[in-house]
């Protein structure tokens, strides 16, 4: 369908390229609703062009080692992409211990809210990156981490690359540890910038130094570089395999695991857990 700009007399395929052109040249003009669509916009053709690096590696490491490399490449997709020990409904075993560790953790949302996400991810895993953009941004831009009834826990699951998904995990605790809120903000540009990066502490450091505000740079980078919450993130993998996780990203609502992690099917089970407690 052609839109029309309402800025100029040009036309556009879609309502993703008029944003995308507004954002090159009318951002001065634009409204505040109008800079969210571009952004939303911008994180779209992010994702794809991501998307689209992964799936030409791929396609390259066939052709490189054949029938080797399919059976390589069948393994690691068990680990970047949806991969469950059980189905729908699967409960958390040892209740108290995630308690424990969701404790004094970032959280998007109130600390008692009545519906608790936690997501076990990994910031190399495309599906991660996915979910962060097509299933949790939505959920927080639609409001549900405002009104105190959701809130949204993230905890480690390095598997895609193990030197460098625990050094991404390590440089978000290490963020974490000076600012909870800011840790969000560092996720975000991590799964943004996905494989774009060197996973290494000038590179994470780097990353922080654009994404965040007023950190302790210095410190911030003897933390990843000395791997200082590396037991963190160990902690979290080992109780998720202790649960029967294996991929990313593993999604559970009040403790029961979700294959579907859409952003259409999270809503809904949402929407009836909020009314089942009500």
């Amino acid at each position: 369908m052609v839109k029309d700009d309402k800025y100029s007399d040009k036309e556009f395929e879609s309502e993703e390229e008029m944003y995308l052109y507004w954002a090159e040249n009318h951002m001065d003009e634009l409204t505040s609703h109008e800079k969210e669509k571009v952004k939303k916009a911008k994180r779209k053709r992010e994702l794809n062009k991501n998307q689209d690096i992964q799936q030409k590696k791929q396609m390259a490491g066939w052709a490189l080692a054949g029938v080797l490399a399919l059976t390589v490449v069948g393994f690691m997709a068990s680990q970047m992409y949806p991969s469950f020990a059980g189905p729908d409904g699967e409960e958390v075993e040892d209740v108290q211990e995630l308690d424990e560790l969701l404790e004094d953790r970032p959280v998007l949302g109130a600390d008692n809210a009545n519906v608790t996400i936690v997501e076990f991810g990994d910031y190399l895993c495309p599906a991660c990156q996915q979910f962060e953009f097509d299933t949790k941004e939505p959920l927080k831009e639609d409001g549900y981490f405002e009104d105190g009834d959701v809130n949204f826990y993230y905890l480690h699951f390095p598997v895609v690359d193990q030197v460098g998904s625990t050094n991404a995990a390590v440089a978000a605790e290490c963020v974490a540890e000076q600012d909870n809120e800011q840790f969000w903000d560092y996720t975000t540009a991590l799964f943004q910038e996905q494989q774009q990066i060197n996973y290494d502490t000038d590179g994470l450091t780097e990353l922080a130094e654009a994404n965040t505000e007023d950190l302790d740079y210095d410190s911030l980078r003897t933390c990843i570089s000395d791997q200082e919450n590396v037991e963190t993130v160990n902690t979290h993998q080992s109780f998720g395999e202790s649960q029967g996780v294996r991929g990313t990203p593993t999604v559970y609502i009040n403790g029961n695991q979700v294959t579907d992690w859409s952003y259409q099917n999270i809503k809904e089970l949402i929407d009836a857990e909020i009314e089942r407690q009500s």
